[in-house]
């Protein structure tokens, strides 16, 4: 049975689901029905195709891939003829047992399940008469050699059907029957591998046994041993599975290769497949890779192993980090980071990299660096604690290798020397190439990480999603399960693994744990970061994926705890919060204790345009929370920045901050006067692709009125009374960097916006004029939701609104003691 949810269509035949994944996703990697198929054994005919017939639904319709279709009739009639040899033996639910049997006795047209059943010496004639009929059947897995399957080293329909067949038999036969099955003709037909069980402390490592060439056929043997103390050294591969080499854009669908595991034919993936060979040395090597040791078609074993992942990469000697074969000037931009690397201590380092390193010559080194940095291994959901958790780590492209410490040196070097403003140099290079200075920061978030756990600081199950939210998985239940081994027990916890389940239900059950352990309402901003990928759940449950890369408003990490910032919008009071079910639902309601406090009145405007802010999202409100413009021009300046200096470990923000914003924000008006002219025209190209993010907030902000003035008025209050010294620039103040990073990082997808009450804020660029700023209990920043005609609200996002982030809104409802009238219950949909 296959649900859709984006389509709201229910199918339940095997072959209608096969063509409609077909039809609704060609390009998702697989293909079921491969136009360039040899057409092995689809011409197959039952010898039991007289006395059953079940035609696939779509085949009385005018069948899409008949050929396929006929062989599924052909297959089943096979099967369905002996299945009277399992049928006593299946596992039914015993809750409803009695009615499915019932159900499929009808089907069948029998009086009684008791009839489903054969014993004795006409079972023995029936499993002669069942090998009989599949002789011609495993005739034709023989005819390609290379792989398990019809056409060899690739799977299509017509394998999984039969493969359906087997698995039932697998599951169902009892077991001395099964093993003389196995047996049968060769044993073609069940020549998969069958792995041994794991106790749960245990985990396989393979043999990587060694060959005469880099192409000569992979082989590898499996053997079990302790998680925490294992018998052997070895290497945890880490690698991404790929359906597209990197650099071959041409290639359709997955593309597998063939290994021996112990002594059985099995497909794996061609990128892993290529990793293995890259790293296969003239001796036995013993390694960890995932498709290989553990059982992908056994959930249960699945659930167990994903706990153990924080052990089996921390214990390995060394994680290889394999980002795929050599392409796009891969080569050039290894051996550049080596070289970098190792004069990385050099006095004339710097120097070399700031000048002759960005001449044109190297252009095509920086586009290679550009493109290594691009390549899928990065966004991996699972990379993250594979490196993170790793003692030592070895990056491999091609036949080039790279130490993790080799890498961090390089980038400390490229940080420091890459800014366009230092010389013409960087400059140009920046414009040929389209690169930025933060090229590399997929390696520099990922070191980061990892010396902060090597410092021993812990990682909360919400720091972990945080850290870790611009990352991508195949399966949606990894955004969580893929995470588990950096926050220790935390999140194993809160959201056992069960690939069974389906992920809406994963992150609902997550969410609901976490709020009901923690008594903490934080959780659900992080829904308000996120595309809303899947429409039909309620605002307030985040799906764990890729967000926007935007950073939250408060610290995760316990390292900064109790340095900063240390919001507590809801003056520390603990959640009060029910959901309205039990399972995940459209309308499930998050109802929680929480005070209205205040409503949107004005939103800064798209930064690109020069026009100001439209009449609609205009302020209209003439109050001023801050007493002076004075007063309002220093909130202003904590505003933009959430009121943090967020350079390296996030701390209060320094003085120096306001006056360097003023002149800042003057010197931008007076550079873009030319472009005020034509207010109906947006800002040229070259503009805003080099325009900071203190840029794009300042464009974003400046037409905006606080308490009937505009913003610039607030400013040019704020620039005369701290006497600033206007014959220097701001970008040449030491801290110019970390206000223009902090503002970048706080603004970016954030607009302000101005409040009835005359306070300045900033929240989500979708917020609008009318919502509502609310501080719920349990939530350590004031939340922005939108009044719904049915009642309730639906959530926005968090938002930074200067003079309500400490609880002083908290302390004015519940010290003079009129909480019952103000705070109330908050229906978030």
């Amino acid at each position: 049975m296959l649900q859709d949810p984006s389509s709201n269509k229910i199918i339940g035949d095997s072959f209608d689901i096969a063509n409609y994944l077909e039809d609704t996703f060609p390009d998702s990697g697989g293909c079921l029905f491969p136009k360039d198929s040899k057409g092995t054994g689809l011409d197959y005919e039952s010898p039991n195709k007289d006395t059953m017939f079940f035609a696939p639904l779509t085949l009385n319709e005018g069948a899409k891939n008949e050929a396929y279709a006929k062989f599924n009739t052909h297959v089943d009639a096979t099967f369905s003829a002996h299945v009277i040899l399992v049928s006593q033996y299946m596992p039914f639910n015993p809750e409803t047992a009695e009615a499915v049997k019932a159900q499929m006795c009808k089907r069948a047209h029998l009086e009684s399940w008791d009839s489903v059943s054969i014993q004795g010496e006409a079972r023995e004639q029936l499993k002669v008469a069942f090998k009989a009929a599949l002789k011609s059947l495993a005739d034709f897995f023989v005819v390609n050699e290379g792989g398990p399957f019809l056409e060899g080293e690739k799977a299509n329909y017509a394998d999984l059907i039969v493969g359906g067949w087997l698995n039932m038999l697998a599951k169902c036969m009892p077991k001395e029957e099964w093993e003389d099955f196995k047996e049968w003709h060769g044993g073609i037909m069940s020549s998969q591998l069958e792995y041994r069980p794991l106790a749960d402390d245990e985990f396989r490592l393979l043999t990587l046994l060694p060959a005469a060439s880099l192409s000569a056929p992979l082989r590898v043997q499996i053997f079990h041993s302790n998680v925490c103390t294992p018998q052997e050294s070895y290497a945890a591969l880490s690698y991404t599975w790929a359906s597209k080499l990197e650099g071959n854009d041409d290639s359709n669908g997955e593309v597998f290769e063939s290994v021996d595991i112990d002594g059985h034919k099995t497909s794996l993936h061609q990128n892993l497949a290529m990793a293995l060979r890259s790293i296969r040395l003239e001796v036995p090597q013993c390694i960890w890779a995932d498709a290989i040791c553990i059982d992908q078609s056994n959930t249960a074993e699945r659930n167990v192993q994903v706990t153990l992942m924080r052990q089996i990469f921390s214990n390995a000697t060394s994680v290889l980090a394999w980002l795929g074969p050599a392409a796009e000037g891969s080569d050039l931009a290894m051996n550049f980071l080596a070289h970098l690397a190792r004069h990385s201590r050099k006095e004339h380092i710097g120097a070399w990299l700031g000048n002759e390193g960005m001449h044109p010559c190297y252009y095509s080194t920086w586009e290679g660096l550009r493109a290594l940095m691009a390549r899928n291994w990065w966004k991996r959901a699972w990379i993250v604690q594979e490196f993170a958790l790793a003692q030592n780590v070895i990056f491999i492209c091609g036949n080039h290798r790279l130490s993790a410490d080799d890498l961090e040196a390089a980038d400390r070097l490229i940080f420091m020397e890459f800014t366009p403003s230092k010389n013409e140099r960087v400059t140009a290079l920046v414009k040929a190439v389209d690169i930025n200075p933060r090229v590399l920061d997929p390696a520099r978030n990922l070191i980061s990480l990892r010396r902060r756990l090597q410092k021993g600081e812990t990682l909360s199950a919400l720091a972990t999603l945080q850290m870790t939210r611009l990352t991508e998985a195949s399966d949606p239940r990894d955004h969580l399960f893929a995470k588990i081994g950096l926050s220790g027990r935390e999140l194993v916890d809160l959201c056992p693994p069960d690939y069974d389940a389906e992920p809406e239900n994963i992150w609902f059950t997550f969410l609901s744990e976490y709020i009901k352990q923690k008594r903490d309402l934080y959780v659900i901003c992080m829904a308000g970061m996120q595309p809303r990928t899947y429409s039909h759940l309620p605002s307030w449950l985040p799906d764990w994926g890729p967000s926007k890369p935007q950073y939250m408003l408060c610290s995760l990490f316990t390292g900064d705890k109790g340095q900063w910032p240390f919001f507590e919008a809801s003056g520390g009071a603990g959640a009060v919060a029910t959901i309205s079910s039990k399972r995940i639902q459209a309308d499930t309601v998050l109802r929680c204790l929480g005070v209205v406090v205040d409503t949107v009145d004005g939103v800064a405007g798209d930064p690109w345009w020069t026009e100001r802010p439209s009449s609609l999202r205009q302020s209209r409100c003439e109050k001023n929370a801050y007493g002076t413009e004075a007063g309002a021009f220093e909130a202003l300046c904590r505003t933009v920045t959430a009121n943090t200096n967020r350079m390296d470990s996030w701390s209060a923000p320094p003085t120096e901050f306001k006056t360097i914003f003023a002149k800042r924000w003057q010197e931008l008006r007076t550079s873009t006067a030319a472009y005020e002219l034509d207010p109906q025209q947006p800002l040229p190209l070259p503009f805003y692709a080099r325009a900071s993010g203190f840029e794009r907030a300042w464009r974003s902000m400046r037409g905006l009125k606080f308490d009937g003035v505009d913003l610039q008025q607030l400013v040019e209050t704020g620039l005369a009374a701290e006497q600033y010294d206007h014959s220097t620039s701001a970008s040449s103040n030491p801290l110019w960097t970390a206000l223009e990073h902090s503002a970048g990082q706080a603004c970016f997808e954030r607009f302000v916006f101005t409040t009835s009450g005359g306070y300045l804020g900033i929240g989500s660029s979708t917020t609008e004029p009318g919502d509502k700023v609310v501080i719920l209990l349990g939530c350590k920043v004031p939340v922005v939701l939108r009044p719904l005609d049915q009642g309730g609200y639906k959530l926005i996002g968090e938002s930074y609104v200067d003079g309500m982030m400490y609880g002083e809104m908290m302390m004015e409802e519940v010290g003079q003691g009129i909480s019952s009238t103000s705070i109330e219950y908050v229906d978030i949909l």
